[in-house]
């Protein structure tokens, strides 16, 4: 079902501001943030993330096999706990916005995020690019993958009216 943009907008601008006030007041990364964990809480008329019972102090590393799973769970950024929460946080933005506003499929292995008014790069696929290189060049390019990652929260940001 589609949704109006600013509708996703206003609940997902709290979703973000509550879970990063959660990791900020309990020192625990969620970890796993994507669809999948992701509740509407009718009463209140607001998203939840669930699996908070699977949260941790450092993120765990993973095993990633795709696009999707290298972008969500950084190696080289679990102990930046606040940029990979809000790198989640904006790829999941980006794919409910592309799914529910716009009435697409996102595919994370082609997914742009660029701006036509500005000329601005293509964000997201930059940041990709990055993760999709080898594990010792990753290591080599951590910097470059924080600054690519950081592009991509601001834009989400950006668009869900942070100041």
């Amino acid at each position: 079902k589609l949704i109006a943009g600013d509708e996703l907008i206003k609940k997902f601008k709290v979703l973000w501001e509550d879970t990063t006030w959660i990791q900020k007041e309990t020192d625990y990364v969620h970890g796993d943030i994507g669809e999948h964990n992701l509740l509407h809480d009718g009463e209140r008329d607001k998203y939840c993330l669930i699996d908070w019972d699977e949260a941790a102090i450092t993120p765990h590393s993973r095993s990633t096999i795709n696009d999707d799973e290298r972008m969500r769970h950084p190696e080289v950024l679990r102990f930046d706990h606040l940029l990979y929460t809000e790198v989640q946080l904006a790829l999941l933005y980006f794919r409910l916005k592309c799914q529910y506003c716009d009435g697409n499929k996102w595919d994370p292995s082609t997914a742009k995020l660029d701006d036509a008014d500005t000329g601005d790069e293509d964000t997201l696929g930059k940041y990709r690019m990055l993760l999709n290189t080898e594990v010792a060049i990753q290591k080599a390019e951590k910097k470059a993958i924080k600054t690519a990652a950081e592009a991509v929260v601001q834009r989400a940001k950006a668009q869900l009216n942070f100041d």
